[in-house]
Formats: C-alpha cells, structure tokens, sequence
C-alpha cells in the first residue's frame, strides 16, 4: 500500500483563497419563503457573511440606546428592523417578480 502524503494546510488555504466567490446578482429570488412573511424577515433567515461598520455619532448612539431601553430589543435588532425594510422596498424584487 502506498502511503499518500497528507495536504499541506497552508497550501489548502491559499488554494481555497484563490479560488474566486460565487456573486450573486440582486433581486435573486428569495429562498425559503413564507407566505405572509416581509421579504426582510425571511432574508435575515439565510446564513451570515460578514458584517460592515455601521458609524455613528456620540449623539446617535445614545438614541439607539434609548430605543434599545425602551423597546428591550439589542441595537442589532433594532437596526435590522429599521433598515432591512427599507433597503427591501427600494432594492429587493418587485410584486411582480416571481418570489
């Protein structure tokens, strides 16, 4: 029996790095829909990728931590409730798209 050599990790890595990512265009149709159920909720379902800084000032962020007390929601949420619906509405597909 002939005894393989094990892969090299780092080269697994760099390999795999190179390789390049599936983009996916926007307005694909949304995955794992529900009926009744805002696009923005069932979107914020799908597996994560990275995250982005999301800046703001002193001031700001003693709103979001007063939305935060008020609401007993984490900051997270409350940005995900506020922004996701908007971007779904301008960007995300039509009515008239199929889903």
């Amino acid at each position: 029996m002939v005894k393989r050599p094990a892969p090299d990790p780092e080269e697994a890595f760099v390999d795999s790095a190179e390789q390049p990512r599936e983009q996916k265009p926007a307005g694909l149709p949304i995955r794992n829909a529900i009926a009744g159920e805002p696009a923005w909720k069932t979107r914020n379902r799908e597996p994560k990728t990275t995250g982005t800084q999301f800046r703001f000032s002193d001031s700001q962020l003693k709103l979001l931590q007063m939305a935060k007390a008020d609401q007993e929601k984490s900051m997270q949420k409350i940005l995900e409730a506020i922004v996701w619906p908007v971007l779904e509405e301008q960007y995300g597909p039509t009515k008239d798209s199929p889903s």
